[in-house]
């Protein structure tokens, strides 16, 4: 089964990706938006 992959950005600026691949669904920061970024998590206070 191939992933399904979907590029998230806010504002221009990539902040990560979530992937798929049947019922398993993962998301990843982008290296530069942890360096730079804040959490989009809403269990973050």
């Amino acid at each position: 089964m191939q992933n399904k992959v979907i590029n998230i950005f806010y504002h221009g600026q990539k902040v990560g990706r979530i992937a798929m691949n049947g019922f398993v669904c993962a998301f990843e920061y982008d290296v530069q938006w942890l360096a730079n970024g804040f959490s989009i998590s809403p269990f973050c206070s």
